[in-house]
């Protein structure tokens, strides 16, 4: 995601796509550079996140700059 590529985005769906850990990191630092302030909805069910992809994706949402983000769904990943 480059820089003001996707301030129009609004629900983004990537469920049932194989992303990691890794990917998911990458996910969490577009959200936590502000790249998608519009964004409401991330579905992320149905991939193979685990704790750690969980945790990148928490510290981008703490940064204040995805607070439209009002759904999340983790769903079905391996984070316990």
């Amino acid at each position: 995601l480059k820089v003001g590529c996707c301030p129009n985005i609004i629900t983004l769906k990537l469920y049932n796509n194989f992303i990691s850990d890794e990917g998911v990191k990458a996910i969490a630092v577009a959200l936590g550079s502000g790249l998608c302030p519009n964004l409401k909805s991330l579905d992320l069910s149905y991939n193979s996140i685990r704790v750690e992809g969980a945790k990148a994706i928490a510290v981008a949402l703490k940064s204040g700059k995805c607070c439209n983000l009002s759904s999340l769904d983790l769903s079905y990943n391996s984070v316990r």
